[in-house]
């Protein structure tokens, strides 16, 4: 992967998400272009959902490209 690829974003805000760093994690992801990952819309409202106390946890997977 290079610098400006769109799947370091992508799985590095995974990763970050997943670690209950979600501010840095939406940060990765609004580098790219959400139209090429299906579940990055899901995985941005489980975001605000988290942070709105409306759920207590959420494991973000990868989908397989």
């Amino acid at each position: 992967m290079c610098k400006d690829d769109p799947n370091l974003y992508y799985y590095w805000g995974i990763a970050l998400a997943n670690n209950g760093e979600y501010e840095e994690a939406l940060a990765k992801w609004s580098l790219i272009d959400g139209l090429e990952y299906s579940k990055l819309k899901e995985f941005v409202r489980k975001i605000n959902e988290l942070k709105q106390g409306d759920i207590q946890s959420y494991h973000f997977e990868y989908e397989l490209r």
